[in-house]
């Protein structure tokens, strides 16, 4: 069934989007074999962190400067985006650490050694939970930094007159636009995917453990630092775009 559906995906794709749909399906076998490479080293002892942040500059290079081309909209939305998770990275480590968030919780799994798992994996729970977080960081700030700095260049290439200031508020305009969007669709994919979870919150959770609990630490430190990065690269990239858009065409 999953290579079924798996075809049909590919079929569909390739038919309606055509060689620019073939170069996402390439970017996205890439950071596929980048994750990948990821959980090899994490496993084999690695610092979490130290191989998370590489590959998600990594990820940032392929997403923006292969699927997108090497030009100056690309090149705007790069450094927007390595500036953002300068940024996070401190911000979700602060917070990480003062909610203790490691490993998986009691509400979604039971790891003892009756049921197969072995506690002593020799992996820092911690430093990976703080990984996830900025790889799902990385993900959202990618396609809203490349969105805000390729409308923001139509519009500088078809109004020439607008000054640096005109560009840096339409560029906030456009992010407007995006933003909405954007914020609704990660809480929604959070919701989707742990809505066994919550069922389970009802069964017997009152709000206090609800909002004390791992589980709900976890997913709600996720959905903040996601929508936080999202809506703050936001006026970072229509800022650089707007400055470099106006210093090459002066």
């Amino acid at each position: 069934m999953l290579i079924i559906l798996c075809i049909i995906f590919i079929s569909l794709i390739l038919l309606i989007g055509g060689n620019s749909s073939a170069k996402s399906l390439i970017t996205i076998s890439l950071n596929t074999l980048m994750l990948l490479s990821v959980i090899f080293f994490i496993y084999k002892g690695f610092n979490p962190l130290t191989v998370s942040i590489p590959a998600c500059v990594l990820i940032s290079i392929i997403a923006v400067f292969y699927q997108n081309g090497y030009n100056i909209k690309t090149k705007t939305a790069f450094i927007s985006i390595l500036i953002i998770l300068a940024i996070m990275l401190p911000i979700v480590y602060l917070w990480g650490g003062m909610a203790d968030i490691q490993g998986f919780t009691k509400e979604q799994f039971e790891i003892t050694d009756s049921n197969g798992y072995s506690r002593n994996i020799g992996i820092n729970m911690s430093l990976l939970q703080l990984s996830i977080i900025i790889m799902l960081v990385t993900g959202t700030i990618i396609d809203t930094a490349v969105a805000v700095s390729s409308a923001l260049y139509q519009v500088h290439e078809n109004n020439r007159e607008l000054n640096r200031l005109q560009l840096f508020e339409s560029g906030l305009n456009i992010g407007k636009d995006i933003l909405g969007t954007t914020i609704q669709t990660i809480f929604f994919i959070f919701i989707a995917e742990y809505m066994n979870l919550i069922i389970q919150f009802m069964d017997g959770y009152s709000l206090y453990r609800i909002i004390n609990s791992k589980s709900f630490a976890q997913e709600t430190i996720s959905i903040f630092s996601t929508c936080i990065g999202c809506t703050a690269i936001i006026p970072l990239t229509a800022f650089i775009s707007s400055a470099m858009f106006s210093h090459t065409e002066s």
